[in-house]
């Protein structure tokens, strides 16, 4: 069709709306299209893998956790035995101290009437060399009283007590 200026009416511009034929695209069409799904492919597949990855972070993580969880009541309970071992060592350290200071006291005593027997034993031999040295010299036998030194000694040891069964019985094997 012309016009009557003798050109030709324009042609009208296409519609957005419309895309063109297949047939216009030609082979470029498939280009694009397997472009396209080859992309959202290896989109797909990130998020696919980062899923399993969250996933599996999530699965450590609670794990982590719990073992947190395990370490901190075995802190506690390590703590606790901690005290417990603590406070048994002190009682078992006050008894054998006082266990100890026992001992010594009745050592104590003992050296101590051992050495009062020893001076008894040592006068009684003094009095008896001099009392045999005057009878050698002439001069008269003094007499020994031998019931007064009973008695000396009967006082010095009447304070004896038995020995507890803890000294008797000897060291503890246990």
């Amino acid at each position: 069709m012309t016009m009557t200026n003798g050109r030709k009416p324009p042609t009208p511009p296409p519609n957005p709306m419309r895309s063109p034929p297949p047939a216009a695209m030609g082979h470029n069409t498939n280009a694009m299209h397997d472009e396209f799904s080859s992309e959202a492919a290896r989109a797909a597949q990130r998020y696919y893998e980062m899923v399993q990855q969250i996933t599996q972070l999530t699965a450590d993580l609670e794990e982590w956790r719990s073992r947190a969880i395990a370490a901190e009541k075995e802190i506690v309970r390590g703590e606790t035995r901690e005290q417990n071992l603590a406070a048994k060592l002190e009682q078992v350290q006050d008894r054998l101290t006082a266990e100890r200071d026992t001992y010594k006291d009745r050592l104590t005593t003992l050296k101590a009437e051992f050495s009062t027997a020893g001076n008894i034993i040592l006068h009684c031999i003094k009095v008896s060399e001099m009392m045999a040295g005057s009878e050698g010299e002439g001069e008269p036998a003094k007499r020994l009283d031998l019931q007064r030194l009973a008695d000396e000694i009967g006082e010095i040891t009447a304070d004896d007590r038995p020995l507890p069964s803890v000294v008797t019985a000897g060291p503890r094997t246990d």
